[in-house]
Parts: structure tokens; sequence; C-alpha cells
């Protein structure tokens, strides 16, 4: 008999199977069944990108962590037009999942909070 050699994720391949942990959560929360696909994978991504922020430090005055995600990565990311993902992002925020605040200034990207679904 052959002995099977088994791999592990290491890294960039973890990231990948928490994204379809956070899907998969994603898919069965009865209170989100009315999000787009853009929409859940939007805040599945946000989900990943809280551990940048955790690296990074980026917190607010009120030690609240927020993300920065410029609307040309998020159209990027989800391969979508800017209506979609604007679309997607205001689905999020009528959710409850997250909560944008303007930054001063010009060009300045919203800071992005994740919070719980209501419910």
């Amino acid at each position: 008999m052959e002995k099977t050699t088994v791999k592990y994720p290491r890294n960039k391949a973890e990231e990948s199977y928490l994204f379809f942990q956070d899907m998969n959560m994603l898919n069965k929360d009865e209170r989100l069944n009315n999000i787009s696909s853009d929409g859940k994978t939007l805040y599945s991504l946000l989900l990943q990108k809280i551990s940048l922020s955790k690296k990074n430090n980026w917190k607010d005055s009120l030690n609240r962590l927020y993300i920065i995600y410029p609307l040309a990565e998020v159209m990027f990311d989800l391969n979508c037009s800017k209506q979609t993902a604007i679309r997607a992002m205001n689905e999020l925020k009528d959710m409850g999942l997250v909560r944008t605040v303007k930054q001063e200034g010009s060009n300045k990207p919203n800071l992005i909070y994740l919070t719980t679904p209501r419910g």
C-alpha cells in the first residue's frame, strides 16, 4: 500500500478557506437571506480585511477597529461596476452589517466599521 502525503493549507490558502467559512455562515443566517451574492461576498471580504486593520492598528478615538477599502478596490475584488459595488455596500448598511464614516478632506475613502446583524 502506498503512503499518501497529506498537505495542509498555509498562509494564502488558509485565507481562502476562511472565505468559504464566512460565506457558509452568511448563507445559513436566515436574517441575511435577502442579501445578494455580491453583498455576501463583500461582507466576507470585509471580515478578512479586519485582520489587516488589527495588524495596522487602525482604530478610532473610541478604540474601534475600522477598515479602509476604497471603492475602486471593491470594484476590482468583486469584478463589478461602480453601481454594483455601491449597491452591495448599501445592502450591508441597510442590514446593519456595516457603518461608514466619511473622512475629512477630499478624495479620502470612507472608514468602514463592521457591526453585527440586526435581529
